[in-house]
């Protein structure tokens, strides 16, 4: 068994893995706001896993100021 390249669809597209059934998953992921990246042994997608960032306490906060600030480009 040989593990292959790791990340999202894109990235398996271009190596010619088929994700197959994990593509309902990776759907599913996504609608929950989770980044999906999938896992591939011997050429074939594996598995897959997501990636979430969560917002800070002071996130909020701080872009309020940055609209408050009224910058402009």
């Amino acid at each position: 068994m040989e593990g292959g390249p790791a990340g999202n669809r894109k990235l398996m597209e271009h190596e010619g893995i088929d994700i197959g059934e994990l593509a309902y998953e990776a759907e599913r992921l996504s609608e929950q706001g989770k980044t999906p990246m999938f896992i591939s042994v011997d050429g074939s997608a594996a598995g897959i896993i997501a990636v979430a960032d969560t917002l800070r306490d002071e996130s909020v906060q701080a872009v309020q100021q940055l609209h408050d600030s009224a910058l402009r480009s």
